[in-house]
């Protein structure tokens, strides 16, 4: 139920079996648009057909369509507007490297483009070789949607599981932040020594809450000067503060 294995699957068995180039299975994206999810040779890695291209316009008829009819009947057009629109078709199927282009219907909507190259023997398809995309269409049509649905859900488990794991690192931050915040409000109240309490509040900001360090700093009485209480003691402060031209 997996899309890309499924696709290359239908491509290998049909190509096997009808003995032809290249086969290759385009489903419809979510904008509508046909962009091969596949970009072994000899198919093109920017391999896209516009929702309003003349094939994809065609296609959605329901009707099949073969290269060497398109030559000819791009050759008995007289019409101007209508040849242009064949060649434009014509132009399309030879990008895909494809003598056939089949639609892939699902409730009378085209979900998908099966294109084929020419045989290896270099003889024309029978009547009962393009009939076998009549019956194999709708049921791969089926098996698309099968996958695109198993592809959302996946996603969204994928996504399910992103938000989980990023709120419970969010509530193991949390969790952590209030057990720092507790062991330093219980530092604070277990002692009246002011420079003991300003001391271990400045060690908890590395030692609890995770920071390089930090410094405690305050306001005179005046209002209009300030200054430094404490500062965090670890080795990397303790060199630093040697640097200093004068103490702390």
């Amino acid at each position: 139920i997996e899309i890309d294995p499924l696709l290359e699957e239908v491509a290998t068995v049909t190509r096997e079996e009808l003995k032809v180039h290249n086969v290759i299975v385009i489903p419809r994206n979510k904008q509508g648009n046909f962009r091969a999810r596949s970009s072994k040779p000899p198919y093109e890695a920017n391999l896209l057909l516009k929702k309003d291209s003349e094939l994809i316009r065609f296609l959605a008829k329901g009707e099949l369509t073969v290269l060497d009819s398109l030559e000819r009947k791009i050759e008995d057009t007289t019409n101007e507007r209508q040849r242009k629109q064949l060649e434009a078709s014509r132009d399309e199927l030879k990008m895909a490297h494809a003598a056939i282009a089949a639609p892939i219907m699902l409730k009378g909507e085209l979900t998908g483009v099966f294109f084929l190259g020419p045989k290896l023997s270099g003889d024309s398809f029978s009547e009962e070789e393009l009939r076998l995309f009549q019956v194999l269409g709708p049921q791969l049509a089926t098996a698309l949607e099968k996958a695109k649905l198993f592809d959302e859900v996946k996603a969204f488990i994928q996504q399910l599981q992103q938000r989980v794991e990023a709120a419970t690192k969010e509530l193991r931050d949390r969790n952590s932040y209030l057990v720092a915040l507790r062991d330093v409000t219980a530092t604070i109240t277990r002692s009246f020594d002011f420079e003991k309490v300003t001391q271990e509040i400045a060690n908890a900001i590395a030692n609890e809450l995770g920071f390089l360090g930090g410094l405690l700093v305050f306001v005179d009485e005046d209002g209009r000067h300030v200054f430094p209480q404490a500062i965090t003691q670890t080795p990397l402060i303790e060199k630093a503060l040697k640097l200093l031209p004068k103490s702390f």
